[in-house]
């Protein structure tokens, strides 16, 4: 029987025997990857118990270094996933192991998606159309010959509805050509998390003021992400021990081509690790973005 650690690391083996570097983490995210796109993905064994923070901050982290955000899951309190199957949970994808593996060996995975209950498929409503114009098939017609109502294809073919797979099936099997839409990856619906604590805030209002769209983010290496030109996550020391941790973040920072700083409340350093490291004062004290980014650059000289 397959548990939680043999699925991740099932997980981990689809991406790497497809050429993916991974960097492992914890919290909101488990696994990054690249290859000549970016994955951020979130294993949750019971989908049911994935956290609304976690998923947010999934989405955030996402937007800001232009990734896609995946969950990936194998059953929820009803029971198992179903392998062909694209879930949503929180406005992210959800796909289970082996639907990840089809997806990262780029195969042509229909676009099968769960909702209410009901598993509906995208279609290629012009392909439709086109194939039953070139067969000389009226919408009655193919009514007959599908046993699927006139208003029901109508509605189909203009895309007000998302049908079964059963009924796209049918419609497949009278025209002779496939018109499901194979599944491919978009990009995450921004989200902005509201800060935790005061420090948090603080950081987060001082970014927004010089100009960095900003989010807070929550179990995370980093507690605050945003753009300067490139990504900056910003890691915030409250006890001078928490700045110990600076290699993991470092890597991180590599990994998402990102730039990484440390906002601590009692600056000790300028810089550990090749990572600047400002007071919550200095912060305050910043105008503008071109002058925040002159700070950074003095900082690791």
């Amino acid at each position: 029987m397959l548990n939680k650690y043999s699925l991740f690391k099932q997980i981990l083996k689809s991406l790497t025997s497809n050429d993916f570097s991974v960097f492992l983490s914890k919290g909101c995210f488990n696994i990054a990857a690249k290859k000549d796109y970016k994955l951020l993905i979130k294993f949750s064994f019971n989908l049911d118990s994935l956290r609304e923070e976690h998923a947010l901050s999934l989405r955030a982290i996402s937007y800001f270094t232009s990734a896609y955000p995946l969950i990936v899951s194998v059953k929820n309190n009803r029971g198992p996933l179903n392998n062909k199957v694209v879930y949503s949970r929180f406005n992210t994808p959800v796909v289970t192991p082996k639907m990840l593996e089809c997806l990262v060996e780029e195969e042509d995975v229909p676009f099968i998606q769960s909702t209410k209950g009901k598993h509906l498929t995208w279609i290629d409503s012009r392909m439709m159309r086109k194939r039953r114009k070139e067969k000389g098939i009226g919408l009655g017609q193919l009514s007959k010959l599908t046993g699927i109502s006139k208003k029901c294809l109508y509605e189909i073919e203009n895309e007000k509805v998302r049908p079964t797979i059963e009924t796209v099936e049918k419609i497949e099997k009278v025209l002779g050509v496939n018109i499901k839409r194979r599944f491919e990856f978009k990009e995450p619906i921004p989200a902005f998390l509201k800060p935790r604590d005061e420090f948090q805030k603080i950081i987060s209002k001082e970014f927004e003021r010089i100009g960095m769209e900003n989010s807070c983010v929550y179990a995370a290496p980093f507690e605050i992400i945003g753009r300067e030109g490139k990504t900056l996550i910003t890691r915030l020391v409250r006890r001078q021990k928490e700045i110990e941790n600076s290699k993991n973040i470092k890597l991180l920072s590599e990994f998402f081509s990102s730039r990484a700083i440390f906002v601590a409340k009692e600056k000790k350093l300028e810089e550990i690790n090749e990572i600047p490291v400002f007071s919550e004062e200095e912060i305050k004290s910043v105008e503008n973005l071109e002058e925040f980014e002159k700070m950074i650059e003095e900082k690791i000289c």
